[in-house]
C-alpha cells in the first residue's frame, strides 16, 4: 500500500529445538513457535551452516542422510518482508543403521509387568502408544529384554521413554543363554526421555537387555528398537499415486499423494518442483511455500525406504498460485438465481469457509443455468478466481462474466470450461468491473459450490 511503513523488524528465535532419529536416513525436528510483528511465515533449516530445508510449521523431517552419522541442526524463522531471526538453539541427533529394526517380531521378556495390558512386548511392537511398565512398587533392577532366536550383530539402540520419564540409571547388556547377562561397553547412562540413541562398537548376541538400575518412579518403556549393520536392501519402494496439488495462497501450494509400498518399509517421500527437490515429507502430504503470486509449478513425487532405494516418479500435477492482495470477494454483496433453503444462501460461497455447512446450492431441480455473483461495491480490478466444489462435484460446464450494472454481464475470454472439482484455479487478463458472475451452463445434479475467492 502507497506510503506504508516497511517492515524491518525480525521475528524472534526459535526456542525448544529437538531433534529425534526416525531411520538411518532420517532425523525430523521439532521446536516452539516464533513471534512476529507482523507474522511469522516459515522457518529456514540449517544442517551445521547449510540450508537443507524450509517448513511453514514448527516441525521438519531432514531426509536423505548417512547412517550412523551424527548430524547438528539450528532454526531460523522468516517474516514476508524477507526479515530472518537469529538462529534458535542447537540440537543433535544421530541416525540409525540400515538394517531396520531387529526387534520387530522376537521374543520378549520382562523382569515384571504392571498386567497383561503393559507386557514386555509392548517396548518391541513398533508402536509408541503401546508400553511396557513394571509392577506397582518396583522402581529399580527392572529390565526389559529381545531374543533374536539367533545370535544377531547390532550396533545402535533407540530407547523411548514417552508417557513417563522416570529412569534414573540404565545399561544394555548382551548375553547368549538368557541367564548371564554382559554389560555392553559405553552403553550406561542417566535418564532416557522421550528418544535416545546409543551406539557401540557392534556386539552379536542372541539376547539383549536394557537393565534399569534406578528409576524416580515405576519405569515405563514406550519403544525399544534395535539396530545393525547394513543390510542388502535394493527393492525400491513403488511410486506414490493419486497426487494432487491445490493452491492455499499466494506463496504457497498443498500436495497430497497415496502412500507408496516396499518390501521393508518407505521411510519418507522427496517431492520435486519440476527437476528440482523442493523438500522431503515422512508422511502423504508436504506443503510447499516461499511460491510466487499468480505462478504455474508442477510437481512429481519419489518415495524411499530406510537403504536409500528410491522409487520411480509419481504423476506429474501442476497448480498456480493465487494472486497477491488477498480474496477480493470477501465481506462484499452477493446473490444467486435460485438457493436450496435460507441454509444455503449464496453468501456461503464468499465468506471464506470451505466446510460442508457453508455452501450455496441451486434449488431443488435447477441443475442448468444457475449462478451465483458478487457485488463488489464499486469498480474492482481482477484477474484470477479459485472455485471450490468440494462437498458434491457436479458442475459439468461454466463460464465467468462480468457487469458494471448487476443486469448485463458479458463473458470473460478464456474462463468457460467443464468441470471445477475440489479446486479450480482460473487465470485470465485482468478485468475491472463492479460485478462478477459464475454461471453454470450444465450440472450433473443441483449444483452446490463451497467457496468463490477473487484475486488480482
Amino acid at each position: 500500500m502507497a506510503g506504508s511503513t516497511p517492515d524491518t523488524q525480525a521475528p524472534t528465535a526459535p526456542t525448544n529445538l529437538t531433534a529425534s532419529v526416525i531411520s538411518g536416513s532420517q532425523i525430523d525436528l521439532s521446536w516452539a513457535a516464533s513471534t512476529d510483528n507482523v507474522g511469522v511465515t516459515g522457518y529456514d533449516v540449517y544442517r551445521g551452516a547449510a540450508l537443507v530445508g524450509s517448513s511453514a510449521t514448527t516441525s521438519y523431517s531432514d531426509t536423505g542422510l548417512i547412517a550412523s552419522t551424527a548430524y547438528s541442526y539450528t532454526i531460523k524463522a522468516k517474516d514476508a518482508a524477507g526479515n530472518s531471526s537469529a538462529a534458535s538453539n542447537t540440537a543433535s541427533a544421530t541416525t540409525s543403521s540400515l538394517s531396520g529394526n531387529l526387534a520387530l517380531g522376537k521374543t520378549y521378556s520382562a523382569s515384571t509387568t504392571w498386567s497383561a495390558s503393559y507386557l514386555g512386548g509392548k517396548a518391541f511392537d513398533g508402536d509408541v502408544a503401546t508400553r511396557w511398565s513394571a509392577s506397582s512398587g518396583s522402581f529399580n533392577n527392572q529390565w526389559i529384554s529381545v531374543d533374536f532366536g539367533s545370535p544377531a550383530t547390532y550396533n545402535q539402540v533407540v530407547i523411548k521413554e514417552i508417557s513417563f520419564p522416570r529412569v534414573t540409571a540404565y545399561k544394555l547388556q548382551t548375553s547368549n543363554d538368557g541367564i548371564t547377562y554382559t554389560d555392553i561397553a559405553g552403553t550406561a547412562g542417566t535418564t532416557i526421555g522421550a528418544n535416545k540413541t546409543i551406539n557401540f562398537a557392534s556386539v552379536s548376541s542372541r539376547y539383549l537387555r536394557l537393565f534399569i538400575t534406578t528409576a524416580s518412579n515405576i519405569p515405563n518403556i514406550d519403544e525399544m528398537e534395535v539396530y545393525g549393520p547394513s543390510g542388502t536392501d535394493t527393492t525400491a519402494p513403488t511410486a506414490p499415486t493419486n497426487v494432487t496439488a491445490a493452491a492455499a495462497s499466494s506463496s504457497q501450494i498443498n500436495l497430497s499423494w497415496s502412500a507408496s509400498t516396499d518390501n521393508v518399509g518407505v521411510t519418507g517421500y522427496d517431492v520435486y518442483r519440476g527437476a528440482a527437490l523442493a523438500g522431503s515429507s515422512t508422511t502423504t502430504s508436504f506443503s510447499d511455500t516461499g511460491l510466487t503470486a499468480s505462478t504455474a509449478y508442477s510437481y512429481t513425487i519419489k518415495a524411499k525406504d530406510a537403504a536409500s532405494n528410491v522409487s520411480a516418479a509419481s504423476n506429474t500435477v501442476s497448480a498456480t498460485t493465487l494472486a497477491a492482495g488477498g480474496n477480493l470477494a470477501l465481506g462484499k454483496i452477493y446473490s444467486a438465481s435460485t438457493i436450496w433453503n435460507a441454509s444455503y444462501p449464496a453468501a456461503n460461497a464468499f465468506d471464506g469457509d470451505i466446510s460442508n455447512t457453508s455452501r450455496w446450492s441451486a434449488s431443488s431441480g435447477s441443475l442448468n443455468n444457475q449462478w451465483i455473483s458478487v457485488d463488489f461495491g464499486a469498480a474492482a480490478t481482477f484477474n484470477q478466481v479459485v472455485m471450490k466444489e468440494i462437498t458434491f462435484q457436479r458442475v459439468t460446464s461454466y463460464k465467468l462474466q462480468f457487469s458494471n450494472d448487476g443486469t448485463t454481464y458479458s463473458d470473460i475470454a478464456g474462463t468457460s470450461g467443464t468441470a471445477i472439482g475440489a479446486s479450480q484455479t482460473v487465470n485470465f487478463s485482468p478485468v475491472t468491473s463492479r460485478y462478477l458472475r459464475l454461471y453454470i451452463n450444465t450440472a450433473s445434479a443441483v449444483p452446490t459450490i463451497n467457496e468463490m475467492e477473487v484475486y488480482n
